[in-house]
């Protein structure tokens, strides 16, 4: 389980922009980066670390919300006040690209620190 940080600055931004009460989520890793759980998960990392200009996350889901409703528009579908609701939940924060050095480092740094508490519950 990663969590956002309750003492991040920006938590409460955080929590509003992917639309959830929930501050964590779960997932079942595996030895394979290019499986979508992993790109999720680093993904997810991502987004809790990041502490660099927070429009950029805003401009994130800004993007995903675009490509959805292109996507939507190319699928000839019918766009009414409640497929606009679920497109502004494209963004969970899980499909964030890397954003800057900085960022990648601490994701990295995150995921070697999960890595040994997991390893510490282990006889």
């Amino acid at each position: 389980m990663i969590n956002l940080s309750e003492n991040d600055p920006n938590f409460a931004f955080k929590l509003k922009l992917i639309n959830e009460k929930k501050s964590f989520n779960k997932f079942r890793v595996v030895d394979n980066l290019d499986e979508k759980v992993m790109r999720e998960f680093i993904s997810w990392i991502r987004y809790c670390e990041y502490d660099e200009d927070i429009s950029m996350l805003y401009l994130e889901k800004n993007e995903l919300v675009i490509e959805a409703q292109k996507k939507r528009q190319n699928q000839n579908m019918d766009s009414d006040d409640s497929d606009n609701g679920d497109i502004q939940n494209v963004f969970k924060g899980t499909s964030i690209r890397p954003m800057s050095i900085h960022n990648e480092v601490k994701v990295w740094n995150r995921i070697i620190s999960v890595c040994k508490l997991q390893l510490e519950k282990y006889p």
